[in-house]
C-alpha cells in the first residue's frame, strides 16, 4: 500500500521473520564448515585428508534431522544453532582417530594395519566421551519444553541425536573415507611426478 512517493507499508509476520533467522543460521553453519575445513587443512598439511573428517559432519547432520523429525516434530532457530554447535563437536572424533592413524603410519605400519589399530585403540575413548555428552543433554531433551519461556528441547535433541549417530558411524565411515582420500592423494602425487618428469 502506497502513502506518498518514497513511502510504503507492508505487514511482517513472525513466520517470515523466523524463516529469515533460520536462513542466517544456515549460512553461519556453512561458514563454520568452511572454517573447520581450512583449519584441518593447515593442521594435517593436506587439502584432501580433511575431507575424510568432514564425513562426520554429514552423518551428524543426518542424525540431527532424523532426531528432530522423530522427537521434536520441527526445526526451530535454536535447533539450527544446535547444528552449528554440532559441526564443531563431531569433527573431534575424526581428528582424534586420523591423527592416531597417521602417527602409526609414520612408524612404518601399513595403512590397513594402522587403521585397524587406530580404530581398536581410539574408538573406546571416543564412545565414552560421546556417551557422557549424550547423557548430559538427555534431561534437557526430555524436559526442555516443560519450562516457561524459551524451549531448548530442539537444540538438545539436534545435538544429542547428531552426536550419537555420527559417533556410531565414525568407526566405519571415517576410515573408509580416509582410504579413498589417501588413494586420491597418492594418485595426485604420482600424476604431479609424471608431469614434472615429462616437462
Amino acid at each position: 500500500m502506497l502513502f506518498r512517493s518514497g513511502y510504503s507499508w507492508s505487514e511482517e509476520s513472525s513466520t517470515r521473520q523466523a524463516a529469515a533467522d533460520i536462513g542466517e543460521l544456515v549460512r553461519a553453519m556453512l561458514l563454520s564448515v568452511v572454517l573447520i575445513f581450512l583449519l584441518m587443512g593447515v593442521l594435517f598439511e593436506s587439502v584432501i585428508l580433511p575431507l575424510s573428517i568432514l564425513v562426520t559432519i554429514l552423518f551428524a547432520l543426518l542424525g540431527a534431522v532424523w532426531s528432530l523429525a522423530l522427537f521434536a516434530g520441527k526445526a526451530d532457530p535454536l535447533s539450527i544453532i544446535g547444528l552449528v554447535i554440532l559441526c564443531g563437536v563431531v569433527v573431534k572424533n575424526g581428528v582424534v582417530l586420523l591423527d592416531y592413524i597417521g602417527r602409526l603410519r609414520e612408524t612404518g605400519m601399513s595403512r590397513e594395519a594402522a587403521i585397524r589399530e587406530g580404530v581398536r585403540i581410539r574408538m573406546r575413548p571416543i564412545f565414552m566421551t560421546a556417551a557422557c555428552s549424550f547423557m548430559g543433554l538427555l534431561p534437557m531433551a526430555v524436559l526442555g519444553d516443560q519450562t516457561e519461556g524459551i524451549s531448548y528441547k530442539g537444540l538438545s535433541i539436534a545435538v544429542a541425536g547428531g552426536l550419537a549417530f555420527s559417533t556410531v558411524f565414525t568407526a566405519v565411515a571415517v576410515p573408509l573415507a580416509y582410504t579413498f582420500a589417501d588413494d586420491l592423494a597418492r594418485w595426485g602425487r604420482a600424476l604431479a611426478q609424471r608431469i614434472t618428469q615429462a616437462g
